[in-house]
């Protein structure tokens, strides 16, 4: 078993791995040839063909990698959108359940900030927030998260 964990850190031999790098490569390149509006939400399925070399042998929903996909797809102002939504989440919500004594509000919102940044830090290895469940999840985790940052400004335990 303790040599397994210590395969965990060597990429080298990952089929996984490799693949998941070349998919957000060619994600990142349909970005650099659509810009500004990138190629249209939902289009990196059609997209991704004109960025396979040879032929493709199988088809490819999704970048796995949601922010190579977002940066495909939406282009510059559509990422730079969700970036800014993101961080306002982040922000308004986040920031004050962390700056809160643990005591005052318990482990609940912490718990909830954690789960919320395993789901975005998750988002860069696969198409996380495309899952319904997943992004069910997300949302549900905010919510928690909100709701705690509004008790906290209102100074309420």
């Amino acid at each position: 078993m303790a040599d397994r964990y210590g395969t965990l850190a060597d990429f080298s031999e990952d089929r996984s791995f490799e693949s998941r790098v070349d998919f957000s490569s060619r994600a990142l390149s349909i970005a650099r040839d659509f810009p500004l509006l990138g190629s249209g939400l939902g289009t990196f399925r059609e997209v991704h063909y004109l960025y396979t070399p040879g032929t493709a042998s199988r088809e490819l929903a999704r970048a796995h990698n949601d922010y190579a996909q977002l940066a495909a797809e939406g282009g510059v102002l559509g990422t730079a959108t969700m970036l800014w939504a993101l961080g306002i989440l982040l922000w308004r919500g986040v920031r004050p359940v962390l700056l809160r004594s643990p005591r005052k509000s318990g482990w609940i919102a912490p718990a909830a900030v954690v789960g919320v940044l395993a789901l975005l830090l998750h988002s860069f290895a696969d198409f996380n927030l495309q899952i319904y469940s997943n992004s069910l999840l997300f949302v549900l985790l905010m919510a928690i998260v909100m709701h705690e940052a509004r008790r906290a400004e209102e100074g309420r335990p």
